[in-house]
């Protein structure tokens, strides 16, 4: 599918306030606390950013937030496999923190135990994700030995495999249903497509399964929900949908390691980590530190998470459809009202642009 350098974004229009008890709640079935409560710790973190708008937002990042990196981060492991086809790009580091050590299928000294992969926490589990870059065609089998040692059950694939005639991603999956590919000693089928994320046709929903030989040749098995986003484009945003917090909602309530990847797993893939996070807290409760602080945690996590100013406008965006949609936090706080009109203006004028 051919990819959109442009997208014109439209978003819902902010409801009109009413008496908070009038007004149906969604909660997610995984919330702690009601969605009033949601509603008012949400709260806090939309009003500082609507009074920030969209310019003091882009300022914030390219001010300061573009170019941070966390102070004694080490690449160790990533500079010793540079000369081993093992990065897809010498510019895109690999922390030492929160590495995937490949253990599977036997221990091996670094860097064979390397992949360009990180645990980043969230509310919900210390390695809630695992983000990586889109695997090459000589890390296939890594990122595969990846996916069985740590029992990851979903994939999110936010990149096409070419892109503006350059190779993003290796096909690590097979696209036609009982096809099968192999990769050393693990073999991939595709089971079946199973849909859909939101009804929306570019986000792909398919079943993979995964075999391979475990301890005295026994084969073993699992399956892997693998979702692809096909028209994300690389170093933009899509448009301004409901399709985000569906694919979100839809794997919430898995708890093995999420791994989410994109070409080189920073841009795209931080976006969508970020935007869950934020959720996150606010289904437990939690209060959201301002951007600056939570875009340094998912750095010390994942170096480089969020390119530039339009993914991190987006994130923005997205929680804020999110809030306004299922909690209705224009009843609880009418005068943001205007605010977020004005935003959802300022937003669709700088990334259709």
């Amino acid at each position: 599918m051919a990819l959109k350098s442009k997208v014109a974004v439209t978003g819902p229009v902010p409801p009109t306030p009413t008496a908070m008890k009038d007004v149906p709640q969604i909660v997610p079935k995984e919330a702690f606390v009601s969605p009033l409560q949601i509603a008012k710790v949400a709260s806090n973190w939309v009003r500082r950013c609507l009074e920030r708008k969209v310019a003091g937002l882009r300022e914030d990042f390219n001010g300061g937030l573009k170019k941070y990196t966390t102070p004694g981060m080490t690449n160790v492991a990533f500079t010793a496999s540079n000369d081993q086809n093992r990065n897809r790009y010498r510019d895109v580091p690999c922390g030492d923190n929160q590495r995937v050590i490949l253990k599977w299928p036997q221990y091996a000294p670094a860097p064979m135990d390397y992949i360009h992969a990180n645990f980043v926490s969230s509310p919900i589990s210390e390695k809630r994700f695992i983000c990586a870059q889109g695997p090459l065609d000589t890390t296939v089998a890594d990122f595969l030995h990846m996916i069985i040692q740590e029992e990851t059950e979903v994939i999110i694939m936010l990149c096409n495999t070419i892109e503006k005639n350059q190779n993003k991603c290796a096909q690590y999956w097979p696209e036609a249903v009982n096809d099968k590919l192999f990769f050393t000693d693990v073999e991939v089928s595709m089971m079946k497509n199973t849909g859909t994320i939101g009804g929306d046709a570019s986000v792909r929903k398919n079943e993979l399964r995964l075999r391979w030989k475990g301890k005295g040749g026994k084969i073993l098995s699992r399956s892997v929900l693998h979702i692809h986003w096909q028209d994300w484009p690389d170093r933009g945003v899509p448009p301004t949908s409901a399709t985000p917090g569906a694919l979100l909602s839809s794997i919430r309530g898995n708890r093995k390691p999420i791994v989410v990847h994109c070409s080189a797993g920073i841009g795209r893939t931080g976006s969508i980590v970020a935007i869950e996070c934020i959720l996150e807290k606010f289904y437990y409760g939690k209060e959201c530190e301002n951007m600056e602080i939570l875009l340094k945690e998912l750095r010390a996590q994942r170096a480089w998470t969020i390119q530039n100013d339009a993914q991190f406008l987006f994130v923005h965006r997205i929680v804020l459809f999110n809030v306004f949609d299922k909690f209705r936090i224009g009843e609880l706080c009418p005068d943001l009202i205007p605010l977020y009109k004005q935003f959802i203006d300022d937003y669709d004028a700088v990334t259709a642009g």
